[in-house]
């Protein structure tokens, strides 16, 4: 099963790795070095949940960042509330949110709470020195998970939150993606879609970050395949206003299982008209 996914297996390796690079670390005391986040990636699988952030920065030998990722490890009692991976580097989407949650992999199990409004938070500090980015990522206390409740209509009622300048959850306005539910590219639509296609396509995410991914949906009244671009995710929090994170569509294609995006509820459903324009 690995063997078929070799993002995950990639990712189990690394959470057995150092969290420096070749370079010995410094020693703490004297440590002036300058760590910043540059990419990150969640995963959830099988009850097992890794997060890794890998960093960079300083301009002079002193500064040198020499921490290269941390990579961080949970194990879900009650398996993943979403089985899929998310992935962001900072040329691509909002880096800063999931290295908010990146030092407590343990938010994508389905047994970790919800955290109420008001609930003290902490925003990860950076830069951080080689010595103390994994120190970094810990001491954030991020303002997730938050589920999406999915009434038998299909309505999404969500509570979106994010730490205030106070310390404190507050409420959110959901991300905003402009291309979210956007007709698919024509190559992808043509290569993948047929009679009775149902499912998602997964698309090189560093292409865009809001096209990561695409719903595919075979109209019988039409005779045509409606398609939606969206993106990848590990929580409902994540996706736009009205829409979930689902792990239970059809992979398309060469698409690796287990793959979860945004989409309108309710899970493990997608009909023509969620795409219709």
């Amino acid at each position: 099963m690995m063997a078929n996914r070799p993002w995950l297996g990639a990712m189990f390796v690394l959470a057995a790795c150092s969290e420096h690079g070749s370079s010995p670390p410094p020693d703490a005391a004297n440590d002036i070095s300058m760590c910043f986040p540059v990419s990150a990636t969640a995963v959830c699988f099988q009850g097992q949940a890794i997060t890794r952030v890998r960093f960079s920065g300083g301009s002079t030998s002193n500064t040198l960042c020499r921490a290269s990722e941390v990579t961080l490890s949970a194990t879900c009692a009650a398996g993943c509330t979403i089985e899929g991976a998310f992935a962001l580097d900072a040329a691509h989407g909002p880096l800063a949110e999931l290295v908010a949650f990146a030092g407590h992999p343990e938010v994508l199990c389905a047994e970790t709470s919800e955290p109420p409004p008001g609930a003290a938070c902490r925003r990860p500090l950076f830069p951080a020195t080689s010595t103390n980015v994994r120190g970094a990522l810990a001491a954030a206390v991020p303002c997730v998970p938050t589920r999406a409740e999915v009434a038998g209509d299909g309505t999404v009622v969500r509570r979106d939150l994010t730490c205030s300048d106070t310390g404190q959850c507050v409420a959110a306005s959901p991300p905003v993606v402009s291309s979210y539910l956007a007709p698919c590219p024509s190559a992808i639509v043509t290569a993948n879609g047929r009679p009775d296609v149902n499912g998602v396509v997964a698309v090189d995410p560093t292409i865009a970050f809001d096209l990561a991914a695409c719903l595919l949906a075979w109209d019988a009244a039409t005779q045509t395949v409606r398609s939606g671009t969206t993106l990848r995710c590990v929580g409902d929090w994540q996706c736009p206003s009205d829409a979930i994170c689902d792990d239970a569509l059809t992979p398309l294609g060469d698409t690796p299982a287990p793959v979860a995006v945004c989409k309108p509820g309710p899970r493990g459903v997608l009909t023509p008209a969620m795409l219709a324009p």
